[in-house]
């Protein structure tokens, strides 16, 4: 069986992706209440899950997912735990150099977590991360621009 997460890895895995498909898809999303019928970590379990379809068909490694998010007004609602925005940046910004720095040369960051906040934050540290690396290709998006033809939400 072909192993698609980065944490499930031996190195000798790893070094073989990276010769084959450097590439790395990283799920985001954030911890928050969405009703009573969905999990709590909801937006990352289902970027993650459309993730590993992709990666299945292309190659590739996916990155454990973050659920630590920012925006959205779900701030005081049980269950959930919204980081700051700074924090949030700071951590993109590690993440994504680390990432180069082991060799990914293609980087795919899809959020199931979608206000505003989150999507100008998550865009913003690949257009940082591009300055400095021109050699990389990266996207970030929402889950909805991935599917743009379909009504996307996930509160109902």
């Amino acid at each position: 069986m072909v192993k698609q997460h980065y944490q499930e890895m031996l190195p000798y895995e790893l070094e073989q992706v990276l010769s084959n498909a450097p590439v790395a898809y990283w799920p985001l999303g954030t911890l928050e209440y969405h009703g009573p019928h969905l999990p709590i970590g909801n937006d990352a379990l289902k970027a993650e899950g459309i993730l590993e379809r992709v990666c299945s068909r292309t190659g590739g490694v996916i990155v454990p997912a973050l659920y630590w998010g920012i925006g959205g007004g779900h701030k005081a609602y049980p269950t959930s735990v919204i980081v700051h925005d700074e924090t949030l940046s700071a951590l993109l910004d590690d993440v994504l150099a680390g990432l180069v720095r082991v060799g990914f040369r293609v980087l795919v960051l899809l959020t199931g977590h979608y206000p505003g906040e989150q999507v100008q934050a998550v865009k913003g540290a690949v257009e940082r991360l591009l300055r400095t690396h021109p050699e990389v290709r990266a996207w970030a998006l929402p889950e909805y621009e991935a599917f743009p033809d379909e009504r996307r939400a996930d509160h109902a």
